[in-house]
């Protein structure tokens, strides 16, 4: 069982707690999504995502200083991407390069590199901001790629 922060990092302190009784804890499922609410210190638990943890060491790897996002086009996400820079920094190079973006929409953030990359090219392959995506994020050749994605789907929760 892994746990972790609000932030998508993994948690790697722990402090167990041996009670001489039970306590009452809730197991609750949305479509195939287990997990469960443990203690006053709001605390939910998720089951594996049955990830290596060679590959999990690999997603964690590195600041938490990324963030995944949209460019948008006529309110509609056409495109994922990834960057540490500020959006609006960014926007403008994108628009620099020809990409004519409204905006960009911020998805996820406080992730390592890896992370984003995994998420980035999850919605590369499934959408739904795709439209203009070139290139891969992850090389589908990489050993870390289709654990990556199962991540990945795990954390955005689809």
């Amino acid at each position: 069982v892994y746990l972790y922060s609000g932030e998508g990092r993994e948690v790697k302190e722990v402090r167990f707690e041996y009670l001489d009784t039970p306590i009452k804890v809730y197991n609750f499922e949305v479509e195939d999504w287990h997990t469960y609410f443990v203690s006053e210190q709001d605390v939910f638990v998720h089951n594996s995502c049955d990830v290596s943890d060679e590959t999990l060491e690999w997603l964690n790897k590195g600041d938490p200083e990324n963030t995944v996002y949209y460019g948008m086009q006529n309110e509609k996400g056409v495109y994922t991407g990834i960057t540490k820079q500020d959006l609006n920094k960014r926007l403008y190079q994108h628009n620099y390069n020809g990409k004519n973006f409204d905006s960009l929409s911020e998805q996820y953030v406080g992730l390592t590199r890896n992370q984003a990359r995994a998420i980035e090219q999850y919605f590369i392959e499934n959408g739904p901001a795709n439209a203009l995506n070139k290139a891969n994020s992850i090389s589908p050749k990489s050993k870390y790629y289709s654990e990556a994605l199962k991540w990945a789907k795990n954390f955005i929760g689809n």
